[in-house]
């Protein structure tokens, strides 16, 4: 009785903050009240359906999963139940045991944490959501500056999203991936930035460099594939950063004792996840293992795929006939379901999708706000000052999001998959008129 107490007393002062979090964006009004609708629509939204499985009544029963649980989050059931399991098992223990041999170990670590600090009910997957929600508006804030309209836009995208408010409402980690995405993209702006200061510039490089250490790991943990083009990408841009900075050598030691530390974070929190050609390339780093690589990524796309292909599914893409070339087809079969709505997908000829679960409003609806968020994008970036050019985070986020889409479309078969991946791409979208009007120099006032 005492723990829930306790629990209880915990999640008031999570509410708490979030609403004191949110009069964070006070500042400016349209942003206010977009992030408070979007807070209002998640809360609203995840306490029905929750309620509705909990209590198993008579509304969308074959969608049910029961227990505060729906079919879209199957995966989320099994994140929570060997979450609970573990904090019930293990109490504080679990945050250091958890078995590395299952899928997202990080994930179900802040699980984990949740479960402990609120109490092993479904519901703590929309408070967790709803914090990283509004720690990702903030982030979209802070990059952004004194530049209001790329601001807004950007939550506006954020907040409206149908998709990533269906994410919120279970213990998913589709929307804690956006946080970390966008944090990310901050720590490596604040490591740029370190390295631009008159004074204490090593003491700020440090501390930025141990924050995306840390970020990175945690990436690692969930999705850890997302982290390692995350490292290949990053890696070269900080290079050149540092060569234009006074104090370019102690920049460059500390980056290669960074690079170091994400590799061997990358293949310990992977675990065997982490394909064994890769693997062997992080402990083993030869010539001639680098100049194979592009080989190796692409045999890896290609096992991905093989292992969507056998897995089948209700809705099982199959490239169409207009496309005589295999991969090609294949890419276009995805990038069509991607970015059109199924029906017209399906009418170019490009690909064939399965029949799903009734869904297919909701999903199409999701395609158009995607499609309708990456035009702006594509606007805003257009327009943006040419100094874009000679920015490394619009070049961070711009080969990230265009990299993974294009791995994400040629090698998921399952459109229900696929629609998930998505939200990785959305961040991306939404975040490179961010990070194009971002600039690397403090302005004073």
């Amino acid at each position: 009785m005492l723990i829930a107490i306790l629990q209880l007393v915990l999640t008031t002062i999570a509410c708490g903050l979030l609403f004191v979090a949110w009069r964070t964006f006070r500042s400016d009004r349209v942003i206010f009240l977009l992030v408070a609708a979007g807070i209002l629509i998640r809360a609203a939204v995840g306490q029905v359906l929750f309620w509705i499985s909990y209590l198993e009544l008579p509304f969308g029963r074959g969608m049910q999963e029961g227990g505060g649980f729906w079919f879209f989050a199957t995966d989320g059931k099994k994140y929570f139940l060997r979450a609970a399991e573990a904090a019930s098992e293990r109490g504080l223990g679990a945050l250091t045991h958890i078995d590395p041999t299952v899928v997202s170990p990080g994930y179900t670590q802040v699980l984990v944490l949740f479960a402990l600090l609120f109490g092993v009910v479904a519901s703590i997957g929309l408070l967790m959501n709803l914090a990283a929600y509004v720690g990702t508006c903030a982030i979209v804030v802070k990059l952004a500056g004194d530049q209001t309209r790329v601001a807004r836009i950007a939550i506006a995208a954020l907040s409206l999203s149908p998709a990533s408010i269906l994410w919120s409402t279970q213990p998913l980690k589709d929307v804690l991936f956006l946080f970390l995405f966008a944090l990310f993209v901050a720590v490596a702006a604040a490591w740029i930035r370190a390295w631009q200061r008159e004074q204490n510039a090593l003491l700020f490089g440090v501390l930025a460099t141990v924050a995306l250490l840390l970020s990175f790991c945690v990436i690692a943990g969930i999705r850890w594939y997302f982290a390692l083009v995350f490292f290949v990408v990053l890696v070269p841009l900080l290079v050149i950063v540092s060569m234009g900075t006074r104090k370019r050598l102690q920049a460059i030691v500390l980056l290669l004792l960074m690079c170091g530390a994400m590799l061997g974070c990358a293949v310990h929190v992977a675990g065997p996840f982490l394909p064994p050609s890769i693997r062997r390339m992080i402990l083993s780093p030869r010539l001639a293992s680098a100049a194979r690589s592009p080989r190796m990524v692409g045999n890896i796309l290609e096992g991905v795929r093989d292992a969507y292909d056998g897995l089948g599914g209700g809705t099982r893409m199959r490239p169409g006939t207009l496309i005589s070339n295999r991969r090609a087809a294949r890419f276009f079969s995805g990038s069509a379901a991607l970015l059109l709505p199924h029906d017209l997908a399906r009418a170019t000829g490009l690909t064939n999708i399965g029949g799903g679960r009734g869904l297919w409003l909701f999903v199409d609806l999701d395609t158009i706000f995607f499609d309708v968020v990456l035009i702006l994008a594509i606007i805003a970036v257009v327009r943006a000052p040419r100094e874009k050019w000679r920015n490394a985070i619009f070049w961070l986020v711009l080969i990230v999001t265009l990299a993974m889409g294009a791995a994400f479309a040629y090698s998921v078969s399952n459109f229900g998959a696929l629609f998930r991946y998505r939200s990785m791409i959305f961040i991306g979208v939404v975040m490179l008129p961010v990070a194009a009007v971002w600039r690397p120099r403090l302005v004073s006032p």
